[in-house]
């Protein structure tokens, strides 16, 4: 079974998606590595890893409230 770890504080600007993406990149280095950008502007740690941002890039917003397939944001 996997690992489970969470960065998260309620105020901007403190250094949530650059201290995730540090994180994470080292990890993933030995291990495979799921991510999941909770921040409902599709802000920064999906921009910092390269995501495009355009209107087929599913978010939580949609897997929750609108009810699409998990897999398809995957």
């Amino acid at each position: 079974m996997g690992k489970c770890v969470s960065i998260t504080n309620e105020k901007g600007g403190v250094g949530k998606s650059s201290i995730t993406f540090s994180t994470i990149w080292e990890i993933s280095k030995k291990k495979k590595v799921l991510v999941i950008d909770m921040d409902s502007q599709r802000a920064n740690l999906t921009f910092i890893a390269g995501v495009p941002k355009d209107e087929s890039t599913l978010t939580m917003y949609d897997i929750i409230v609108k009810k699409k397939p998990i897999k398809k944001a995957i």
